[in-house]
């Protein structure tokens, strides 16, 4: 299923996205990835969710064993910049 968003993770410190990424892969599909420029506030790493429901990337995200932010990041620009939705966790 084609979805024209993804979720991704942003963590405060690279060690955080190690923790999670060895955490969320007994869950679910995931991916390392730079932090796009839009969310350019943390450490430079982010974890791409290769999910599309979003109860299934909330109900992952409350057993990440640190804290991190989550997003719906669309694909499609608007202005010249991609459009993020933060997500409450």
């Amino acid at each position: 299923m084609a979805t024209d968003y993804y979720y991704i993770l942003t963590f405060h410190s690279t060690a955080d996205v190690i923790q999670c990424e060895k955490h969320l892969k007994s869950h679910c599909r995931c991916a390392v990835m730079p932090i796009p420029r839009e969310l350019s506030d943390s450490c430079g790493l982010a974890i791409r969710l290769l999910l599309s429901v979003e109860e299934d990337v909330l109900s992952i995200c409350q057993s990440l064993p640190v804290s991190a932010s989550l997003y719906r990041y669309y694909l499609k620009r608007q202005d010249g910049k991609h459009p993020v939705v933060p997500i409450k966790l």
